[in-house]
């Protein structure tokens, strides 16, 4: 009896020993998976940081060129300004000689509420024009 007895307990010492190893090749497996969880996460989360990142650099790259382009552009619109006022200057006085010369100044005051007397001081200055080209 005794040894039936011993049986029984070495019996159920065994299962108890089979238990607890399925329960820390459980536990182990779940250890492996949570390991293989957070190192993927923590992969995705510093791909996602390096996106980020790239991402803020090419921005800050495209802003910095946009600034560089419109620092052109104005510099540019200033050259075009001073050389054209520049090469007016320069031709200042030969259209100044190209001008016709005045040799009388009229001046005519009407009051602008007449229209008619407007039509007739435009037909005497267009006459007075023809009649001079005329002289010529």
């Amino acid at each position: 009896m005794q040894r039936v007895e011993a049986e029984k307990i070495v019996a159920s010492k065994q299962a108890e020993l089979q238990e607890l190893q399925a329960k820390l090749e459980e536990a182990l497996a779940n250890l492996k998976l949570q390991a293989e969880l957070d190192r993927e996460k923590n992969q995705r989360k510093n791909e996602l940081d390096i996106l980020t990142h790239e991402n803020e650099v090419n921005f800050r790259a495209e802003e910095f060129s946009a600034k560089a382009e419109a620092l052109f552009q104005q510099a540019r619109n200033e050259m075009n300004h001073n050389q054209l006022t520049s090469q007016l200057i320069e031709r200042l006085p030969q259209i100044a000689a190209e001008m016709p010369k005045i040799k009388d100044l009229k001046v005519f005051q009407s009051d602008k509420s007449d229209p008619n007397l407007d039509a007739l001081s435009t037909f005497i200055a267009k006459i007075m024009e023809l009649t001079q080209s005329w002289k010529k």
